[in-house]
């Protein structure tokens, strides 16, 4: 009898075990099948930050599927970001957002003893004063706006955008006048880097864009508008069919350009030109967390970080590509070439209010400089 209970009791025994490793396979099979790539990890990005080539490439390496959420634009973004945190894992936030106090609410602080390719970040991004102890914020590309232009044919020496537009003054403090530029230009199609230039020309435009005083604003945003060429984030076809003589582009693609046209120049006029960083930060609401942090140390790792780069037209953050064949404005190092007093972090909330953007548009779409 005791035998017999003995061996019923290993049968049953083996059985269960049998029966649970066949349940786990049949599970990994079921999720593998619908999940060729493997698990899952979400995303919320700006569009274009992540081409395909780069997914696949990540994928491939994390053996992890990339569901990847993209948003028009830096306003787009941050609402379902602070609206639908739930449904990501990694959030990518550009430095112009960095001014809503709401953002780390919905986010989790990072444990960079989790990611080691955080060593390879340059100092120089690192602990920015909307996140001074790395909490919550990951570098992992950057660039600058300037203007890209061919001395031999365009009327500016590319110190001083009061120049370039003509700018005439007031007198008795009142507001520059606006005259016709002295070139064909085309600038960023960007509601921030828009209000950031027109700003530096037109002083009182911050006050109305503070205040709310939409009629002065959107009077003098049209009449801005309407002395533009173009508007368009990549006017290297522009410049070389001859359409604008003087273009505002990112360092990043303005360093692609000049590889084969070295007789233009790329210059930061001293009203200043405008710093930005990309970052990766982790959703209070990540689902997996090793999976989360695997991924951010991919991005830091130099093979990807080269990739995303030179597909995203931007800088990188690694001093471990400073000595690769990058163009050297593509570097972290670059940033150190550039006069401190030639480019600043711009970080303006009235650049993302609904007022502002509506009247941005309203003028970009009416200008006519739209491609």
């Amino acid at each position: 009898m005791r035998s017999r209970f003995l061996k019923t009791t290993v049968l049953v025994v083996v059985f269960s075990f049998s029966l649970g490793a066949w349940w786990s396979f049949y599970r990994h099979e079921q999720r593998i099948a619908h999940n060729p790539h493997g698990p899952e990890i979400r995303l919320l990005v700006l569009k274009n930050f992540l081409p395909g080539p780069l997914i696949k490439t990540i994928q491939r390496r994390l053996s992890a599927d990339l569901q990847v959420t993209e948003e028009p634009a830096e306003i787009d973004l941050l609402r379902e970001l602070l609206s639908h945190s739930d449904n990501y894992d990694i959030v990518e936030l550009p430095s112009f957002v960095m001014h809503s106090f709401l953002i780390k609410n919905v986010l989790s602080p990072i444990n960079g003893k989790t990611i080691p390719s955080m060593k390879q970040i340059s100092i120089d991004f690192q602990h920015l004063d909307f996140d001074p102890g790395g909490k919550y914020f990951i570098p992992v590309s950057w660039g600058v706006s300037g203007f890209l232009f061919n001395p031999a044919r365009a009327k500016w020496d590319g110190d001083s955008l009061m120049t370039l537009f003509n700018v005439e003054s007031g007198g008795n403090g009142s507001s520059p006048a606006l005259q016709q530029p002295r070139a064909k230009i085309s600038l960023m199609d960007s509601p921030i880097e828009f209000l950031n230039l027109i700003t530096k020309i037109q002083p009182i435009v911050s006050t109305w864009a503070k205040t709310d005083q939409t009629t002065e604003l959107t009077k003098t945003v049209h009449a801005f508008a309407g002395q533009i060429s173009a508007l368009t984030n990549d006017p290297t076809s522009l410049l070389t069919n001859g359409s604008v003589t003087v273009a505002q582009i990112s360092s990043g693609r303005a360093a692609t350009f000049l590889k084969k046209h070295p007789d233009y120049k790329f210059v930061l006029p001293k009203e200043k030109g405008v710093l930005w960083v990309n970052y990766l930060a982790v959703s209070h609401a990540v689902g997996d967390i090793e999976l989360a942090n695997e991924l951010l140390n991919a991005f830091l790792r130099p093979s990807i970080n080269r990739q995303l780069v030179e597909l995203d037209h931007s800088a990188s953050v690694l001093n471990s590509l400073n000595s690769s064949s990058l163009p050297e404005m593509q570097k972290a190092s670059y940033i150190r070439k550039l006069p401190l007093n030639r480019f600043e972090l711009y970080v303006n909330p009235e650049a993302i209010e609904p007022t502002w953007l509506s009247i941005y548009q309203n003028a970009a779409n009416t200008s006519g400089a739209r491609p």
